[in-house]
């Protein structure tokens, strides 16, 4: 848990993070989606032994615990993994689509900075520029004027060719390793930190050529929801709760919600296989089911928002001191009311959360369904605002 909140720490997710650190996430996804599905499908044993032993109440276990070797976790901590394993899911996604579409961009910028470094150094040891302390070293200027020649030559493949030029790549690193060792170079600061310069940018392209459409099947893969498709139901309550305590909790929902969609791959898979001509019905019936959830779970949203404004007239109308023309300078702090003026500016902010999260959301299709959440908010705030009046 203490690995997943760091990874959606904001900025931390940079391209070349994920770049560098790309198999360190999938393991990260893959932990945490069996410890979801370990907990979600034991919940369910009728042994009372066996439920005593997964489920705990709130107070036997810690408001937070890290998840790790610990079997008793209440509901809520697992619908805290499963919010914030599908954010981290949604973010790989839209990072791994990025750098599939400007890999070739990527390795391209990479590859001419790297041989202009090696072009500078070359130039460097010729001796003759005005402010190189450095006496003049044939054998370096010409090390270093083949090594950028050499990395000129690197090509962008991708495919099944990509390891051949991945390979080309890390010749290329290991050469540059063994000359830092050469003293003239080991002495010099900056030509040290030219070459390591370098070295990551060639570990960059090689990372970089790397990235294929697999990635984003495998994420598919772990991120599968298809065994919990009953078992989220019950779990709507909590959401629903979480969400009042804190509105910023609606941002999460985008990557639950698409996570969830994975549900409707396992009932009509066989459907598929065998070109049924009830796939269609199919699918419009669990595309249906699932709509419904999201409805669900949203319907907290314009709940919350007429609660907040209820409160909030409540203020205004009762506590708050009508505000006459003209105010005697010692009477100015009294109709001030700081302390009400600022649960107005919270409450006021509370519900711009509310709608920030709603609006941050994209259309999503589920199955043959169109999804769009500003028009679930819409449909949610007209129905409360209905019942409030009547």
């Amino acid at each position: 848990m203490a690995e997943l909140r760091a990874y959606l720490t904001m900025g931390i997710l940079t391209d070349s993070f994920v770049l560098d650190n790309r198999h360190d996430l999938l393991n990260c996804l893959r932990r945490c989606n069996v410890a979801v599905r370990w907990r979600i499908l034991h919940r369910r044993t009728s042994n009372s032994v066996h439920h005593g032993i997964i489920c705990a109440t709130a107070e036997k276990v810690a408001p937070d615990p890290k998840l790790e070797g610990e079997f008793a976790v209440n509901d809520t901590h697992v619908v805290s993994l499963l919010l914030l394993s599908s954010q981290l899911e949604l973010q790989l996604k839209d990072i791994f689509q990025q750098l599939l579409s400007k890999k070739e961009s990527i390795w391209i910028g990479c590859r001419a900075k790297a041989s202009q470094m090696m072009s500078d150094l070359s130039k460097y040891f010729k001796g003759d520029q005005t402010l190189a302390r450095v006496s003049r070293h044939d054998g370096l200027m010409k090390w270093f004027e083949s090594m950028a020649t050499e990395i000129n030559y690197l090509e962008y493949e991708g495919g099944d060719h990509f390891t051949v030029t991945g390979r080309k790549i890390q010749l290329c690193v290991q050469a540059l390793e063994e000359v830092e060792q050469y003293d003239l170079v080991d002495r010099d600061v900056q030509v040290k930190s030219f070459i390591h310069e370098a070295r990551s940018l060639l570990l960059q392209m090689a990372r970089a050529v790397g990235i294929n459409e697999d990635i984003c099947t495998d994420i598919q893969f772990i991120s599968d929801l298809s065994y919990a498709s009953e078992s989220i139901k019950s779990y709507v309550g909590i959401i629903h709760s979480r969400i009042t305590k804190d509105p910023s909790n609606v941002s999460l929902l985008d990557g639950f919600f698409l996570k969830a969609t994975s549900s409707l791959d396992m009932p009509v898979e066989r459907l598929k296989q065998s070109n049924s001509p009830d796939l269609k019905k199919a699918t419009e019936y669990y595309s249906s089911q699932l709509v419904s959830f999201v409805r669900d779970v949203l319907e907290v949203v314009p709940v919350s928002v007429f609660a907040i404004l209820v409160q909030m007239s409540d203020i205004i109308e009762r506590r708050l001191l009508p505000l006459p023309l003209k105010v005697e300078g010692d009477k100015l702090i009294a109709f001030a009311q700081l302390g009400e003026r600022y649960k107005l500016a919270m409450m006021a902010h509370e519900i711009s959360i509310f709608c920030d999260g709603i609006h941050e959301m994209e259309n999503s299709f589920v199955g043959e369904v169109e999804v769009n959440p500003r028009k679930l908010l819409e449909d949610g705030l007209r129905k409360e605002m209905v019942q409030h009046i009547s």
